[in-house]
């Protein structure tokens, strides 16, 4: 059934969601920039140990703020639990069609970004002759890595959705992915910070063009599922992206390792541009549309409950 039956307090609902994903993905970005300068500071002055036993209580407060969270809130955890579990998820999920192109993009960025923040900045780091220059690479591009998301969460996403609509936001979002890639294989340090920052955004901008989609395509119940995979599906694709970089560049070398990459991201591109006639369909769609004309795209685009 079209999002648009209950127009007000779909909007409700739909403005909840949206802030509370943009104001999760902020503090995340904003606890990668704060995370190596505390990091570098406190074991410089305090030691690791101490610094690793301050960061473990920090964890647990942070588990029990979140406990706190969840008992205040109107779900029932067991049921959603069994309801939500990876497997279930993953199966209802895999059965919509258009969710399919969705969890791919999804898959990709997390091996993207595993591979390029996890493995490649820090062995990158390492062709530097000093471990205090190679730490220092490693913190700076995080930074730039966390400032290139906000830019992209409080900013630039919603201007390049405006004007270029949501669909071109996101192949936008994937060349830059690629651009950076390549600015990597370059081997310039500098130019892995700029990598970095291009790398926060893109990643923010394509997380949050998904996002709307998924937003606006679905009803409720099935909004909840299609959010809830795509974290799990992110987590296995970091996963995996971490440890098949780390076997290339073991076995073949880093720039194997990047050519690979560039490629891959290449081919994964043109993949992505070929299968994706459901997004062509909504070439027009801006956040303006998406607030004001949802009646209107249903009919004409006839997206229906499957």
């Amino acid at each position: 059934e079209p999002l648009a039956d209950s127009t007000i307090p779909q909007l409700i609902k739909l403005s909840e969601i949206g802030n509370a994903i943009r104001i999760r993905r902020i503090f995340g970005s904003i606890s990668r920039i704060i995370g190596p300068i505390f990091a570098a500071t406190a074991t410089s002055y305090l030691g690791v140990s101490t610094t690793l036993l301050i960061a473990f209580f920090i964890l647990i407060a942070a588990y029990i703020l979140c406990q706190s969270a969840l008992k205040n809130t109107n779900i029932n955890i067991e049921s959603a639990k069994n309801k939500y579990n990876p497997l279930n998820i993953l199966i209802s999920c895999l059965k919509l069609s258009l969710e399919k192109t969705m969890l791919s993009v999804n898959l990709f960025i997390g091996v993207i970004s595993a591979a390029v923040l996890f493995v490649l900045i820090p062995k990158f780091s390492t062709l530097v002759n000093s471990k205090q220059d190679a730490t220092i690479i490693v913190g700076i591009s995080d930074t730039m890595f966390g400032i290139g998301v906000l830019l992209g969460a409080f900013y630039l996403t919603k201007k390049i959705e405006n004007y270029f609509g949501v669909y071109y936001s996101m192949l936008i979002s994937i060349f830059t992915i690629i651009f950076s890639t390549i600015l990597l294989t370059l081997g310039i340090i500098h130019l892995i910070f700029i990598a970095s920052l291009l790398f926060g955004i893109s990643l923010i901008n394509l997380n949050i063009s998904l996002s709307t989609f998924r937003l606006v395509l679905y009803p409720e119940n099935i909004r909840t599922k299609l959010i809830s995979n795509v974290i799990f599906i992110s987590c296995i694709g970091q996963a995996t992206g971490a440890l098949l970089t780390l076997y290339i560049v073991n076995t073949f070398g880093l720039y194997s390792m990047l050519t690979f990459l560039t490629l891959s991201s290449i081919l994964y591109t043109t993949y992505f541009i070929l299968n994706s006639t459901e997004f062509k369909k909504l070439l027009s769609l801006t956040n303006d549309d998406l607030k004001n004309n949802y009646s209107y795209k249903y009919k004409n685009l006839m997206i229906s409950k499957k």
